[in-house]
């Protein structure tokens, strides 16, 4: 995969992120935080899938947050 594909999947995995959780998505204190691999993987599979958010629940916004910020820095690194 190109960067640049990479770059238009990370835009609309944010976009998604903004609409569950808000604008305030970004603290790189998270992501030493430990959550639950689920966590993790609806992460990973709407940043392949973007649509697979839609068919998904979760109780915890904050673990969902803490996901997207490991995900979001290690991708960037």
């Amino acid at each position: 995969m190109s960067d640049l594909e990479d770059l238009k999947k990370i835009a609309i995995l944010i976009d998604s992120m903004k609409t569950l959780i808000g604008d305030n998505l970004f603290d790189k204190k998270l992501i030493n935080k430990k959550t639950e691999d689920i966590y993790d993987y609806i992460i990973e599979k709407t940043y392949e899938t973007p649509e697979y958010i839609e068919d998904v629940s979760f109780n915890s916004p904050e673990k969902i947050k803490i996901a997207f910020n490991k995900f979001y820095y290690e991708k960037l690194n």
